[in-house]
């Protein structure tokens, strides 16, 4: 990436995209975690089992 023909980053293009576009993704599957725990709806597994999920039960 450059600006006025002056380097800004140094980074090969995919890296970039998964820097900026799944950082972005990621936070917003978080908001929306928070949101539905806030609305008392268990969310869905996501990395595995959530705490809304008790293996206990």
């Amino acid at each position: 990436m450059s600006k006025d023909g002056k380097a800004l980053m140094s980074v090969p293009r995919a890296g970039l995209l998964r820097a900026i576009m799944l950082n972005h993704w990621y936070h917003h599957r978080g908001q929306i975690q928070v949101y539905l725990r806030m609305l008392n709806i268990p969310g869905p597994s996501v990395y595995g089992p959530t705490a809304d999920e008790s293996p206990f039960m």
